[in-house]
């Protein structure tokens, strides 16, 4: 069977049709049409399922919408959900493909491009890539240097809602490591793409914030991260600095 004429292939025709992707999968393994390695036709294409969930490749664009790229994000992700829970899709694919790096890259010039349902699914099955995302870098970092600038040299649309979005995995994930803000030069690239101000703000929110909504567990949390990053040698000072900011009366006698 010509891999264009697949019935999974023929499924990215029309954006209302990929929920019909798991059970084709199911139904080619089942059968038996497919190599063990093809996984029921997925990963047989030109282009894996997976790069296409990811990519939101549907050949009729004439039948997307305004509201396609919200529905896309939530329907890709609860694809990928579904092919995880057949064991159709395994965690190595994450990283094989190329997939969290393909979901923001793609969010470049495509201000319609939803990511967050897909990210969290690829990011919370895979945390590991926000460390080594296959690019010998932390995720955030490799985001900060490639993928924030368009050809023309501007800032893509949502730019600063992505590493938001990236830092805030980081800081859940690797706490100790402050979400690689401060990893090399990650943290002075991101104030010059987005603005000392702006990356103030997503620190105040994504670190501060949720340390504030308990005061006791804050001091004893923040002396703790602020330790882990002094002896921290992949860690910056600005790291260690922006901490100490955050009330220096209260943690230098304890720190000294």
């Amino acid at each position: 069977m010509h891999q264009r004429h697949i019935p999974i292939s023929v499924a990215f025709y029309c954006p209302k049709s990929i929920v019909f992707v798991p059970l084709l999968a199911e139904l080619g393994a089942e059968l038996g049409r497919f190599k063990e390695s093809e996984r029921g036709g997925l990963t047989c294409l030109f282009q894996s399922v997976f790069a296409q969930l990811i990519c939101n490749n549907t050949r009729r664009e004439d039948l997307e919408d305004e509201s396609w790229g919200y529905i896309d994000d939530e329907a890709s992700a609860a694809i990928m959900m579904r092919l995880k829970e057949k064991g159709l899709m395994k965690k190595e694919d994450i990283f094989n493909y190329d997939l969290t790096n393909l979901l923001l890259y793609n969010a470049i010039y495509r201000e319609s491009y939803r990511i967050d349902k897909r990210f969290r699914f690829l990011i919370d099955w895979d945390p590991s890539i926000l460390s080594e995302c296959g690019r010998s870098k932390p995720l955030l970092c490799h985001y900060v240097c490639r993928m924030c600038t368009t050809i023309d040299g501007s800032t893509p649309h949502g730019a600063a809602q992505r590493f938001q979005t990236i830092l805030k995995s980081g800081l859940s994930h690797y706490p100790n490591e402050l979400g690689f803000l401060f990893r090399g030069t990650t943290f002075h690239l991101a104030c010059n793409k987005f603005g000392q101000d702006e990356v103030s703000r997503i620190i105040d929110a994504e670190l501060f914030g949720p340390l504030g909504q308990n005061s006791k567990k804050n001091n004893n949390t923040l002396r703790a991260l602020v330790s882990a990053a002094a002896t921290n040698d992949d860690i910056s000072l600005d790291g260690v600095h922006t901490m100490l900011r955050r009330d220096p009366i209260g943690l230098l006698p304890r720190l000294l």
